[in-house]
C-alpha cells in the first residue's frame, strides 16, 4: 500500500476511529490487528516473514532470560558461553534472511559474471524473490531488542502479543526511528484518551510527511521539461540525470 495513496489515508482514519472506540485495555490490540492488516495489503508473503522474525526474537529472548533466571555465582561464566551462543544464532537467523532477500540474487548475479568471465558455464541460480516492505528496518529492531535483552537492560516480554506489536507497528515503517522496547514498548501499552490538539498536532504532522513524499516524487517529472526549455539543451546535467525518471536526453525544437 502506497503511504501517498487515497487508499491508505482511508485505512487510517478508519484505525484512528476504531482505537479511540476501543476499551482502553484493549487499544494495544487494534493496534496489533491493523498492523497485520497493513502487512496483509501487500500480500501473505510480508505477514509470515515478519511473523518469522517475531517469534525467532521472542523464543530466544525469553531463552536468555532463562538463563538469566537461573545463573548463579557458580555456573556465571556458562552462563555467559550460552547467552552468547543464543545471541549468535538469533542474528545470523535474521541478519541471514535479510541478506538472502535483499542481496542474494545481486551476490549470484555478481558470481555467475565471474563464471563468464573464466569460462565456466555453471551458473548460480536466481531467486524470484519480493522484498518484504519494511523488512530492514523491523529486522534491526527486533535485533536490537535481542541485544538489550542479552545485556539486561530490561526483561524478555513475556506476553508474545505484545512483543508482536512492538515489532509491527506500521507508523514506524514511514519514517522510524528504530525504537528500544523499554520506549516504545512501554508506550503501545498504556492506554489513551482522545485529545483534540493532539490530534491536530498529528494530522499536520502527518500532512507535512505526505506532502514532503509527493513533492519528492513528482517533482522530477516537471523539473525535465522546465529544464529542457530554459536550457535549449539536447542533453541533461549530471545532477539532472541523477534525478528518478529523468530521460537521458532532453530534445528541443529549433
Amino acid at each position: 500500500m502506497s503511504f501517498i495513496s487515497i487508499k491508505f489515508l482511508l485505512f487510517l482514519l478508519v484505525i484512528v476511529f476504531l482505537y479511540y472506540l476501543t476499551p482502553k485495555k484493549y487499544q494495544w490490540i487494534t493496534l496489533l490487528a491493523a498492523s497485520y492488516c497493513f502487512y496483509l495489503f501487500g500480500g501473505i508473503t510480508p505477514l509470515i516473514f515478519i511473523i518469522s522474525t517475531t517469534t525467532t526474537i521472542y523464543l530466544l529472548a525469553r531463552w536468555l532470560q532463562k538463563i538469566d533466571d537461573a545463573s548463579t555465582k557458580e555456573t556465571r561464566k556458562i552462563a555467559k558461553k550460552k547467552k552468547k551462543r543464543v545471541l549468535l544464532l538469533g542474528v545470523l537467523i535474521n541478519f541471514g534472511i535479510l541478506f538472502m532477500l535483499k542481496y542474494y540474487n545481486f551476490a549470484a548475479s555478481q558470481i555467475n559474471d565471474m563464471f563468464d568471465l573464466f569460462g565456466f558455464r555453471k551458473d548460480a541460480p536466481l531467486m524470484n524473490l519480493v522484498l518484504p516492505m519494511g523488512i530492514s528496518f523491523y529486522t534491526f529492531q527486533a535485533v536490537g531488542y535481542l541485544i538489550d535483552v542479552y545485556r539486561k537492560k530490561y526483561p524478555a516480554e513475556k506476553n508474545y502479543l505484545r512483543f508482536a506489536l512492538f515489532i509491527s507497528f506500521f507508523p514506524q515503517i514511514i519514517q522510524g526511528p528504530i525504537s528500544r522496547y523499554d520506549n516504545l514498548g512501554e508506550k503501545l501499552k498504556k492506554p489513551h484518551y482522545f485529545n483534540y490538539t493532539t490530534l491536530l498536532h498529528g494530522s499536520a504532522h502527518w500532512s507535512l510527511t505526505f506532502t514532503e513524499i509527493t513533492a519528492a516524487t513528482t517533482a522530477p517529472r516537471f523539473w525535465w521539461p522546465c529544464s529542457c526549455i530554459l536550457s535549449r539543451s539536447t542533453r541533461t546535467s549530471p545532477a539532472e540525470s541523477m534525478l528518478p525518471g529523468v530521460p537521458q536526453r532532453c530534445w528541443t525544437s529549433n
